[in-house]
């Protein structure tokens, strides 16, 4: 009976923390929008900046699912290692992070592998952004 009960004592630690996690990353992914990007980096109405590293493994396993959106919206990959100032400007903090840019601005931004149904979703929401801007 000790021991089942320390068992679920550690599962609601650990589910806590999990939480926690999730949370903090949302707050992160929403304290960006609206954020100015640097001049010289999105040359260009949109695009979708993503952050990676080489040795990441999650950063790999996105990179097939961005190669399948390129003919869609423009994507600009970003080294982490290799480019630490716009990194830190960005506030990306973890790899992969895809943030979606217009005219200079941060639209949205997401962290972590990204399915094709997310990726699709930030292409369309920066399509009706498009769209608006004409209509006006």
């Amino acid at each position: 009976m000790a021991i089942l009960s320390v068992f679920i004592l550690i599962g609601i630690i650990l589910i806590g923390i999990m939480l926690s996690a999730k949370v903090y990353t949302l707050k992160r992914e929403k304290s960006i929008i609206g954020m100015e990007v640097p001049r010289g980096i999105v040359n260009g109405n949109t695009a979708l900046l993503y952050f990676k590293s080489n040795y990441c493994r999650m950063c790999r396993a996105q990179d097939s699912l961005i190669e399948q959106i390129r003919d869609k919206v423009r994507v600009i990959e970003i080294d982490v290692y290799k480019n630490p100032e716009l990194t830190r400007l960005m506030r990306v903090f973890a790899t992969p992070t895809i943030i979606a840019v217009k005219n200079g601005r941060v639209i949205n931004a997401r962290v972590g592998v990204q399915n094709l149904n997310t990726l699709n979703s930030l292409i369309r929401e920066l399509k009706e952004l498009n769209k608006q801007e004409v209509e006006q």
